[in-house]
């Protein structure tokens, strides 16, 4: 009797709400940019979780610094799976005083097909550098393509 009861109270414990578990990727190779974005989804595309990616801009204008960028969970500010809109937006920094550099990368997609796990859409990427002491930030030209995101 107490083994039977042990075993009904395990299985329910186990019988817990289940959690979807997926997964969000971005990528991109153009003349400006290429590009890799990855997380784990949660319940049902609500949390992203375990993030990373990377970036390699082209263009010769880009500082130095941001030329090849490195992405994990710390760089993370937004990001939002909702019905047929995914939103990510990523901000880095690098160098102190006048050699500070920061770039905020932004994708915006939309489903392709409803239930395909497909998204087209585009990226920016903005960044800013302090060129003297006493200077303050200098915005540069933003960079900007079209992005392809899956979900599975």
């Amino acid at each position: 009797m107490r083994t039977i009861f042990l075993a009904s109270a395990l299985s329910c414990a186990l019988c817990g709400p289940a959690i979807a578990a997926g997964q969000v990727s971005c990528t991109v190779d153009d003349e400006t940019a290429k590009m890799a974005l990855e997380s784990g989804l949660a319940q049902a595309g609500q949390r992203f979780f375990d993030f990373r990616g990377g970036l390699a801009l082209k263009p010769a204008g880009v500082p130095e610094k941001l030329r090849t960028m490195r992405f994990d969970k710390t760089n993370l500010a937004q990001s939002w799976l909702d019905g047929r809109d995914l939103r990510i937006k990523v901000y880095t920094e690098a160098g102190r005083g006048d050699a500070f550099v920061s770039a905020e990368i932004i994708v915006t997609a939309k489903a392709a097909k409803r239930g395909s796990g497909a998204y087209r859409g585009s990226y920016t990427v903005a960044f800013s550098r302090k060129t003297a002491p006493d200077a303050s930030k200098d915005a540069e030209q933003p960079l900007s393509g079209a992005i392809s995101c899956s979900t599975r």
